[in-house]
């Protein structure tokens, strides 16, 4: 087992993967990494003013109990099919999982006003000017979905997922927008209301292909229990299975059975 603490100041997900790829190479008896690290490429980043004085985050007042679910890789399939079925349009893992816990969790809350998905998103492909490889600093921008909560218990499963499929394609004009200086509200300034969850998916980042000498991770788990946020990550089964598993801290103890009751409810209908 090996455990890591890294600082979001200095890392993003895909850099601090990067840099344990580096040191699993020289473990391996690597003289030089595969892949020439980046330290700092601050001229190709822009930096429009700040919105937000201070990145510090005052403490929750909900006591959120750390969450796990399993979705095999025949009910992620049968569900991509149904929706593509509806819509004639091909979706992600990532959309249509994202749509079922964001619909269940804001029925599960019973959440009341406006609710908020939120999710990190890699730019790195469109800073043409950053090497497409070795850059370690933090290169993502936080996409957010902002609907009533009555909405999004009405809306069907495929209705959720072209919601989270729109946002993602908006991707290049928001980033551009930020970019300018030409934004209103600072797209960086998490939010801590419960009404809102917090999505990151991990299964793609190279923590997975990491090989110290002993071959690579049976699983990979995250540690989200001192975040002031309500935050899910989504990640690969452990080896063998061939799913995705939910882990984080998604909901109070209040709320905990009804959010796994409907979540199996929404899989199997």
């Amino acid at each position: 087992m090996v455990g890591l603490k890294f600082h979001h100041l200095v890392f993003d997900g895909i850099g601090v993967a990067q840099f344990l790829k580096v040191i699993s190479e020289i473990a391996c008896g690597q003289t030089h990494p595969s892949i020439d690290p980046i330290c700092w490429y601050r001229e190709t980043i822009p930096g429009p003013p700040m919105l937000s004085k201070s990145l510090s985050l005052p403490a929750a007042k909900f006591h959120i109990v750390n969450s796990t679910h399993e979705f095999s890789i025949q009910t992620i399939k049968r569900l991509k099919e149904q929706v593509e079925k509806e819509t004639s349009n091909r979706f992600t893992t990532f959309e249509v999982v994202a749509a079922i816990l964001w619909k269940c969790r804001t029925q599960a809350i019973n959440a009341i006003g406006d609710v908020s998905l939120c999710f990190v998103a890699n730019v790195r492909h469109l800073l043409f000017q950053l090497p497409k490889a070795g850059y370690y600093g933090n290169c993502v921008y936080l996409l957010t979905i902002t609907e009533t909560a009555e909405q999004i218990m009405k809306a069907s499963l495929a209705e959720l997922v072209r919601f989270i499929k729109d946002a993602k394609e908006s991707l290049p004009t928001k980033f551009k927008e930020w970019a300018s200086g030409n934004f209103k509200g600072d797209p960086y300034k998490i939010s801590i209301r419960y009404n809102d969850l917090i999505l990151s998916d991990w299964r793609w980042i190279e923590f997975y292909e990491t090989d110290y000498g002993w071959g690579i991770p049976n699983s990979i788990s995250p540690n989200t229990q001192d975040f002031p946020f309500v935050t899910g990550i989504i990640l690969k089964q452990p080896l063998p299975m061939d799913g995705v598993r939910l882990e984080g801290q998604v909901v109070t103890k209040e709320h905990e059975q009804r959010f796994i009751d409907e979540i199996n409810k929404c899989v199997n209908e």
